[in-house]
């Protein structure tokens, strides 16, 4: 089993103890814990947002558990590749399974805070939006702080080099977002134009 506390406490010292684990053994250890609190965190979200969720739930029951079971996987991949991209421009060797766990690691902890801070703001509905907040701010930073300590680890990096491909990660996923929108955009403008 995984000690996650030794990922908050000692993040370095974590990673160095992962570093030589294949892809498949990470997800072995990882996948389980993770869907669980995928699963816990998205039901945890549906009693806080029932009005935001309950036209969907009647419309398609369970997809609040069902579409981030679907999607969190495959942002992993797709930001894992993407960073992976980021540090080969910045020109770092680099290893897509070592790109992989500085990402999944994290998220096995960030999910676990998710789920802590729902419980908290369930039993304090009074500063509901100020809690929840505050713990959006602080999850948005231990996840860029995290993979960004194990993107220095697991690539031998400095960490601004780590947080600088990360950021650039999120501009290509932005500047690719863009793109497939002016494409759609422009086919249907085309379409249009063809009747």
């Amino acid at each position: 089993m995984t000690n996650y506390l030794e990922l908050i406490k000692t993040p370095r010292s974590f990673f160095k103890s992962v570093k030589k684990e294949t892809i498949s053994a990470t997800l072995k250890k990882v996948t389980l814990p993770l869907l669980v609190l995928i699963v816990v965190s998205s039901i945890m979200n549906n009693l806080l947002f029932k009005e935001l969720f309950a036209w969907l739930n009647q419309v398609i029951p369970f997809v609040y558990i069902g579409m981030p079971i679907i999607s969190v996987p495959i942002s992993l991949f797709i930001m894992s590749a993407l960073i992976n991209l980021s540090l080969k421009i910045l020109k770092v060797k680099t290893k897509f399974a070592q790109t992989f766990k500085s990402l999944i690691y994290p998220m096995v902890f960030i999910f676990a805070l998710m789920i802590l801070i729902q419980l908290v703001i369930l039993i304090t509905p009074i500063a509901r939006l100020i809690i929840y907040t505050i713990a959006a701010i602080g999850i948005g930073v231990w996840s860029v702080i995290l993979p960004a300590i194990g993107l220095s680890e697991l690539h031998k990096i400095r960490v601004g080099k780590a947080v600088g491909a990360y950021f650039l990660s999120i501009l290509l996923l932005i500047v690719t977002y863009i793109i497939v929108v002016i494409s759609i955009i422009g086919g249907i403008a085309l379409l249009i134009g063809l009747k």
